[in-house]
């Protein structure tokens, strides 16, 4: 799972059940056992922004300032975060250079969001920075929100803070550590189980 911090504000807007998640047409993928704490793309936060008379969702991956900004959103996409996160991290990490073993690993640990409120006044403080530079980017190109391909928004503001970076590499470890586990599992499945009733034949040689 990825949990996702958000403010009062976001909250609001999510219809998530008890336990913080959002209805699901499909169960996630085959990595949807990994605990939270063992998913290197776990622990974002979030929030509401009006921009351009638009709501726009802006998160933050908290270890390495990766930053995806959903825009233009209407009632029906609240309900449909889980698809536009994976999606769109998907598609930003693509254009950013992403290689297939960087994006092969972030499909396996882009799981389903579990949801709570409670954002730190440093992340804060944080997604107002993000916003501040997109708000910049759209002053300098002197652009319509609604015009702006999303992917394209996403990739020039990770650039800005050169995060998609570090997100690489922490794809890149956690993509070594699926291979090492992929070929313990291989090597453990591909050795015969030994038969105990089976005598080899130099014991059976033995004066008994």
């Amino acid at each position: 799972m990825i949990r996702l911090q958000v403010t009062k504000k976001l909250l609001a807007k999510l219809p998530i059940n008890a336990q913080g998640r959002l209805p699901t047409r499909s169960s996630s993928n085959s990595a949807a056992s990994t605990l939270e704490a063992l998913n290197p793309l776990s622990d974002w936060y979030a929030t509401l922004y009006l921009m351009q008379h638009r709501n726009c969702l802006l998160m933050v991956h908290a270890k390495t300032r990766f930053a995806l900004l959903l825009p233009c959103l209407t009632k029906p996409d609240f309900g449909k975060l889980n698809e536009h996160f994976q999606s769109q991290c998907l598609a930003t990490l693509e254009a950013l250079g992403a290689n297939d073993a960087q994006l092969g690993c972030a499909r396996q640990f882009l799981q389903s969001l579990v949801i709570e409120e409670g954002v730190s006044r440093a992340h804060s403080e944080a997604l107002n920075l993000h916003k501040g530079m997109v708000e910049r980017l759209l002053w300098d190109d002197n652009a319509s929100l609604m015009d702006q391909d999303a992917t394209r928004l996403n990739v020039e503001l990770n650039k800005l803070t050169e995060a998609h970076s570090d997100l690489l590499a922490v794809l890149d470890s956690a993509s070594v550590t699926l291979e090492r586990s992929a070929n313990r599992t291989g090597a453990s499945s591909a050795q015969p189980a030994k038969d105990n009733n089976v005598v080899a034949f130099a014991d059976f040689q033995k004066p008994r």
